[in-house]
């Protein structure tokens, strides 16, 4: 059997006659010579190929060091008509009539609308949009009412549920359409041209097979209305398959059902049913949307829900299986098949593996080069030769490759089969790049395998548990930058897929309402996801910086001297972006932007002028405008005039005479609103004999504030300090502390004469002081008057703050001269001369 990495060496699917006319070549050499090399990506198919490996390798933008919330995010949003549940597609390249070569993006809705939008401007407007409904004449999508199971699926209506597939070669779109048409219920298949939306080879047919089995003629519009077209159409060998199941309620008589039709002519030319011999039919496929994988040889694979299993027996149900399908002498039909050993229980507890579609893996050594992946409901890890499936084993699944149970408690007694991987409940299929498998299975975290001589072994785990994962996408740029991403309920995650155990690269749990089973595309830098009235389009965020206007410096409520710009630059091309409008804001902080959301100019830039807020301090002013990054300005508020001087730090400091007091004095100059107001000149001063300062004049700081030392004088006591700036004062103090005392002085009382036996006017006063005449507070002095009748009011007298003792004298009751004495225990004294008359 061919190998099957020619598929994931990223040639397209091959094309309905697998030859290009010379005109389409002439206009894919037009694109190539048109557009950058990094737009050649085409997503043609569900899971990007068909292996189903959900791999997009040439993907050179998106890496795992720009993914992130600071850098990447939401784009655009296009709104469309209704629930996205198809995976969107992407061309490169398409010359759109009218309007020239266009990157692609198509997408189509359970509202049976299929648009195309340009991938790389999103103006919102379509290129194209096609819808196949008529209400005038009764053709409408299928209501919810009638389609059943609607609180399992969420669906809103049916109409285009199967992702299409794209034939690069004719340039054409493969769409199945369900509607109801008065009463009656169809899926017809469309051809549209994928540069105009035309319908093309005499399309579009009713898809209306049959089958005979055991129970006579089953049709399938027998059972439409209770019929979905979920998983993705295949394209293979220039044939289109599309496959049908139930509308998950397993309604009367549906069934699993291939169906081929000539890419070219539209004809049918096979008709596979999985159940045709059985009541108890189902055997649907569904895979979670997945489309039937395809190899080099044209055989296809797929996996059965529930249903009848008999094929052991020699007869033809398949339920609950992995298929090989194929051209046989009696037309489309199996070659080859999986189904687990205990089927029976699968299929009581509805654990079926049809849940999951299977991926196929490229060559690997060992004895089974070709294998596939598939699992299901139970969380189960099947590893199938596609050379020889394996059939069925009722004892155990020991035929096959491998097996991996749910979990460890049912392990068949095989040497090569590991403990349970505890994958979780699937319903997505399988991602493989670069020799790693990736599974999401339900209420677990991202499960990451490495291929090792064709086994699968666990790698990594994420334990971040995905409530309800949808099908993988890888993006890689070959064998480097792998990102995983992942639809999880209504949000979106994105892991290195190097490296699960790592934190995710970004997350956005706000994708809006998105369909069971959502399949994102990566294409050309940008993740497409379908959601619920619109496309969503995340990529790189346009790229806003700051061209000027940064680091300035403003009086309070001033306007800053120069505008405020930025610069847009496109984060894919590095060109300008013109006519988006800019936003600027302070966070209320109370600054006034004139004006406050500016349009760039043709080189992409937009200013604003800034008048600041009143109070000081530097202010992040921001920048955006939707979907880009945010450019930050640092702009810092000063004082504006000063009015007042206001004393911070340093102030009723106390220490010794002719020293340097230990603290700075602080003082800071402020305006009205109390902003330091930088660059005003300070001057400190004292009274003579006070002290010094160093530096005596000062120059506000960035903070309006000006400090100086001081060193104290000669002088003792408290000293008072002048603040100036202009005309503005303030004062200060510091206390100093006489030296040690030396002696006494006299300062009043001497020389009195009075009568005699009266009290002198005048107190005497004696002071003790240090060696620079400063008084010493708290000293005993002691005075006398030898005895000769006099008295004082008190005695010894301690001496006041300013050294001073002062004590009031009587004189003795006879006329003489008294000799008084004050005098100091170790300091000394001195004397008084009084006269009584």
């Amino acid at each position: 059997m061919m190998s099957i990495s020619a598929l994931f060496a990223r040639k397209d699917l091959r094309c309905v006659s697998r030859r290009l006319t010379a005109v389409a070549i002439l206009a894919l050499l037009c694109g190539i010579f048109s557009l950058p090399a990094i737009a050649q990506v085409n997503v043609l198919t569900q899971h990007n190929d068909n292996t189903r490996s959900g791999l997009n390798d040439q993907e050179s933008i998106l890496t795992p060091a720009n993914v992130n919330a600071t850098t990447f995010g939401t784009i655009a949003s296009l709104p469309v008509d209704g629930l996205v549940a198809a995976e969107p597609l992407y061309a490169s390249n398409v010359n759109i009539p009218g309007t020239g070569l266009h990157n692609v993006v198509y997408v189509a809705t359970l509202h049976d609308t299929v648009y195309a939008f340009d991938a790389d401007k999103f103006t919102g407007s379509p290129l194209w949009q096609v819808n196949f409904l008529n209400p005038a004449a009764g053709i409408t999508s299928e209501p919810p009412s009638e389609l059943g199971c609607t609180s399992t699926t969420f669906l809103t209506e049916m109409g285009i549920l199967g992702t299409p597939v794209i034939d690069r070669g004719s340039q054409t779109m493969y769409v199945v359409a369900k509607t109801k048409e008065n009463l009656t219920y169809h899926f017809r298949l469309h051809a549209l041209d994928i540069a105009s939306g035309m319908e093309k080879f005499g399309g579009p047919v009713d898809v209306n097979a049959s089958v005979t089995g055991a129970l006579g003629t089953l049709m399938l519009s027998g059972a439409a209305k209770n019929m979905l077209a979920r998983p993705g159409l295949l394209l293979s060998q220039g044939t289109v398959y599309l496959a049908f199941g139930s509308n998950g309620c397993d309604g009367k008589d549906t069934r699993g059902w291939v169906v081929a039709y000539d890419a070219t002519t539209l004809l049918q030319m096979g008709v596979l049913n999985d159940t045709l011999n059985s009541n108890a039919a189902r055997g649907n496929i569904w895979q979670s949307g997945s489309g039937l994988a395809s190899d080099d040889n044209g055989n296809i694979f797929f996996s059965t829900a529930n249903g009848a299993f008999d094929a052991n027996l020699g007869t033809s149900d398949y339920g609950s299986s992995i298929v090989k399908a194929g051209w046989t002498q009696s037309g489309l039909g199996v070659t080859d098949y999986f189904t687990p050993y205990n089927v029976t229980y699968l299929n009581s507890t509805d654990l079926d593996i049809g849940s999951a579609g299977v991926v196929m893996l490229p060559d690997q050594p060992g004895p089974h080069p070709h294998v596939l992946v598939g699992s299901g409901k139970e969380g189960s890890v099947y590893v199938l030769d596609r050379d020889n499936m394996g059939q069925f084993n009722p004892v155990d699944n020991s035929q096959i490759v491998q097996f991996i149970p749910f979990d460890g408690n049912e392990i068949p007694p095989q040497s090569h089969t590991p403990p349970g991987s505890q994958v979780g409940r699937m319903f997505s299929t399988p991602a493989y790049w670069n020799n790693y498998v990736y599974l999401t299975g339900q209420n677990q975290g991202v499960t990451q395998f490495v291929m090792q001589n064709g086994q699968m072994v666990i790698l990594n785990r994420n334990d971040n548990p995905l409530c309800c994962a949808h099908t993988p996408s890888i993006s890689a740029n070959g064998a480097t930058n792998g990102i995983l991403w992942i639809p999880n309920g209504n949000g979106f995650v994105a892991y290195d897929a190097s490296d699960l155990s790592l934190p995710a690269l970004y997350s956005n749990s706000k994708m809006g309402t998105l369909a069971h089973f959502n399949t994102p595309m990566i294409a050309n830098g940008k993740v497409f996801v379908g959601a619920k009235g619109t496309l969503q389009v995340l990529g790189l965020l346009g790229h806003l910086q700051v061209a000027s206007g940064n680091g300035q410096t403003v009086p309070s409520l001033g306007t800053a001297p120069l505008p405020l710009t930025v610069a847009a630059t496109d984060a894919y091309t590095g060109l300008p972006v013109a006519g988006v409008s800019v936003t600027f804001s302070d966070n209320k902080k109370g600054g006034v932007f004139n004006p406050p959301t500016a349009v760039t100019n043709a080189s992409g830039k937009a200013s604003t002028s800034y008048t600041v807020p009143k109070l000081a301090g530097t202010y992040p002013v921001t920048a955006t405008y939707p979907s880009s990054t945010t450019a930050t300005f640092a702009v810092t508020v000063v004082g504006g005039t000063p009015t007042h001087i206001a004393v911070v730090s340093g102030g009723k400091q106390v220490g010794a005479l002719q020293s340097a007091f230990p603290l700075p004095l602080v003082v800071q100059l402020d305006d009205v609103s109390g902003n330091g107001v930088v660059g005003g000149t300070v001057t400190f001063s004292v009274p003579a004999n006070s002290g010094t300062f160093n530096p005596v004049s000062v120059v506000t700081d960035s903070k309006g504030r000006a400090q100086t030392f001081y060193t104290s004088g000669t002088k003792s006591g408290a000293i008072s300090i002048t603040v100036t700036s202009g005309t503005l004062h303030q004062g200060m103090s510091e206390t100093v502390q006489p030296g040690p005392a030396i002696g006494l002085t006299v300062v009043s009382g001497n020389s009195q004469k009075a009568a005699a036996g009266t009290t002198l006017v005048a107190k005497l006063v004696a002071k003790v002081v240090d060696s620079f005449g400063n008084g010493i507070p708290g000293v005993s002095v002691t005075y006398s008057d030898g005895g000769v009748g006099g008295s004082f009011a008190t005695s010894p007298v301690t001496t006041d703050s300013l050294g001073k003792a002062t004590v009031a004298y009587t004189l003795p009751p006879t006329a003489q001269v008294v000799h008084i004495t004050a005098s100091a225990s170790g300091v000394g004294s001195v004397n008084f001369t009084e006269t009584a008359q």
